[in-house]
């Protein structure tokens, strides 16, 4: 089994290569003229050669391929926007199948490996770049592999401890002007009597 597309070699270096899948056939199913053929299709490739003299020989027996389609890049859900120090969580469908491989701003993080949620928190203002692979094993040896996923966190600055300031503006009845002495452009404000809100 191989990842798809791969390459089938031949050893030695006669003129012409003749290609064949499956059955041999009046046409090849390619011609090359160097020892190595790209295929994208399962089955079986063998190969006749053929030297200057234009003598044919049947080199090698056949190759059987089996391709793996590689994985869907995992779909990455989670926190897109934390307080410096907040809690950033990365969520990825769980597939038993595969095996997972985290990145943070392009760097392996192994203690993240096949995890489905990951839990970080930054201490930096700035943009965080997680990234995830899905794998699966070949069983020939090493991994199939998808396409990265890209995630961007950005870690903002927590906002000042509001100010507040209180104006009388009647006693009967009884009310009063409350407001933030020291406002934030982009922060939202809510509002509680300590009952509601």
């Amino acid at each position: 089994l191989i990842c798809q597309p791969d390459l089938l070699n031949s050893q030695d270096m006669p003129t012409n290569f003749y290609w064949y899948h499956n059955d041999y056939t009046s046409i090849p199913y390619a011609t090359t003229t160097i020892p190595s053929l790209t295929v994208s299709q399962s089955g079986q490739y063998f190969v006749y050669v053929q030297d200057g003299n234009g003598c044919y020989e049947y080199k090698n027996p056949p190759v059987s391929v089996a391709f793996i389609p590689p994985p869907s890049a995992p779909l990455v859900t989670g926190t897109a926007v934390a307080c410096v120090g907040s809690p950033i969580q990365l969520s990825i469908p769980n597939d038993t199948t595969m095996h997972y491989v985290w990145y943070l701003n392009n760097v392996e993080q192994p203690t993240w490996h096949d995890l489905t949620t990951i839990s970080d928190s930054q201490t930096v203002v700035g943009s965080y770049l997680y990234t995830v692979i899905a794998q699966i094993v070949n069983p020939a040896g090493g991994f199939c592999s998808s396409s990265p996923t890209n995630f961007t966190v950005s870690v903002v600055a927590a906002p000042n401890i509001p100010e507040l300031t209180m104006v009388v503006l009647s006693c009967v009845p009884y009310k009063v002007l409350v407001s933030v002495t020291n406002p934030q452009l982009g922060v939202n404000y809510y509002w509680s009597n300590g009952f509601t809100g």
